[in-house]
């Protein structure tokens, strides 16, 4: 579930969001270790990734140089 690159853990500490072959991030629960959710943006490699202060937005930039969220 991970390959190298960004990381980031939630304020709560419970889940670690992690960059996969640049195509999607993982979302694995600390307490279980198991998978809780994948996003993968449409289309383009991610270059990086940001989480919001309270954990509810996850800023998303791609290769191509387009942000989502």
């Amino acid at each position: 579930f991970y390959t190298g690159g960004m990381i980031s853990l939630s304020k709560d500490n419970k889940s670690l969001f992690c960059n996969f072959n640049n195509n999607e991030i993982n979302i694995i629960d600390l307490e279980t270790y198991k998978l809780k959710q994948t996003i993968s943006p449409e289309s383009g490699e991610i270059a990086s990734f940001c989480l919001s202060d309270d954990n509810n937005k996850l800023a998303i930039s791609l290769i191509s140089l387009q942000m989502l969220h």
